[in-house]
């Protein structure tokens, strides 16, 4: 390797694992790399080639990268040099022995992804197969939502484990928590089918659209409680003004515990409330500038929200939300412009007819 090479850099954290400079015990010569880690930059840079001496100089300068909370590397692909030049076994080095667990867990998830999809195949090619027109149309005469949550969480279950931070937390989260029929879990369900229905079926942006779903009112935790007891619609001014800082203090609030998300989900929890005619807020934006998936988000959250009564403080039965959305009819506090590409797609997967003859004059609200 010539000299100019000596402080190569390095942008794979994969091909590392780091190390306690005590396991270096007396040896100042050792016949592997060692580099250095820089946790600002995320970038591992060569420090000293095998077989060159530690000098007392090189020694503390390692010991000023640890106080300054760096730490020390060696490549994995030296990883049978290292344990054995300094007599060590994999339960020696803390990082190995993650390595190991993670591996272990990685197994099991590709494991149940594996049985998840299977089932899934089973499903769809048996008498079972879950046909989301119906599903939807029970579900919404019926107010009962358990069929659809439970469709939506057996194909999260197949996601990949292994496309991105976003989608397996998206999937983690769909198997920990899509289980019984409550409001949180109609928005998720309701928005990954309606996204499905809508052509959006990459594993990225159902990911993407499955976090903000579980996590876009986070931001309500700093919101004055006598403010969300309020209807939406009956707010005045000043609470207002309070209320809709929400979306931004759910991004401030995940920003600040670093929570490993693709830049979408952020924009897709700021832009819920945003209106393709620029009613919505916080940036009054318009048309093509909102992200589809905060429109599906934003419908769908409208939608319970409505029938639940927070709007407008009077629940309201499902069927007639949805009449009115394909409609555009004016009621208090609806709101309609979510885009012709949504609207069309509610309309062609729910049957108009049906659902006027099943409007109940009273809806049981789970």
């Amino acid at each position: 390797m010539k000299e100019n090479d000596k402080f190569k850099i390095s942008t794979r954290p994969e091909d590392f694992f780091h190390i306690e400079i005590e396991q270096f015990q007396d040896r100042r010569i050792f016949p592997f790399q060692i580099y250095i880690y820089n946790p600002s930059s995320r970038q591992y840079t060569l420090f000293l080639h095998g077989n060159n001496p530690l000098i007392n100089e090189k020694w503390q300068l390692l010991n000023f990268v640890l106080e300054r909370g760096g730490s020390v590397a060696v490549r994995k692909d030296q990883q049978k040099t290292f344990l054995s030049s300094l007599k060590l076994k994999e339960d020696d080095v803390p990082a190995l022995m993650r390595s190991k667990h993670i591996s272990r867990e990685v197994a099991e998830l590709l494991k149940t992804q594996k049985l998840a999809k299977e089932a899934l195949k089973d499903t769809s090619q048996g008498k079972t197969k879950f046909l989301l027109k119906e599903e939807l149309h029970k579900s919404i005469t019926q107010d009962d939502f358990s069929n659809l949550i439970t469709a939506a969480r057996n194909e999260i279950a197949a996601f990949s484990c292994t496309i991105s931070p976003t989608v397996s937390l998206a999937r983690y989260l769909a198997l920990e928590l899509l289980h019984e029929d409550n409001f949180y879990n109609r928005v998720v369900a309701f928005s990954y089918h309606l996204a499905s229905g809508m052509g959006i079926v990459d594993q990225e942006s159902l990911g993407s659209l499955i976090c903000a779903s579980f996590l876009y009112h986070l931001g309500n935790t700093q919101v004055d409680f006598s403010i969300l007891k309020k209807p939406s619609a009956e707010l005045y001014d000043d609470d207002r003004k309070k209320f809709r800082q929400h979306p931004g203090l759910t991004q401030h609030l995940l920003q600040k515990i670093n929570l490993d998300l693709d830049a979408r989900v952020y924009q897709v929890m700021l832009d819920h409330h945003e209106r393709t005619d620029g009613s919505g807020f916080p940036n009054f934006k318009r048309g093509e500038r909102i992200d589809p998936l905060a429109l599906v988000l934003g419908a769908s959250s409208h939608i319970f929200e409505y029938h639940y009564g927070l709007v407008t403080g009077q629940k309201t039965p499902l069927p007639s939300i949805f009449l009115n959305l394909k409609n555009k009819t004016q009621a208090a506090g609806l709101e309609t412009e979510f885009g012709g590409h949504l609207h069309q797609n509610l309309v062609h997967l729910l049957n108009m007819e049906l659902l006027k003859s099943n409007t109940p004059n009273q809806a049981k609200v789970a």
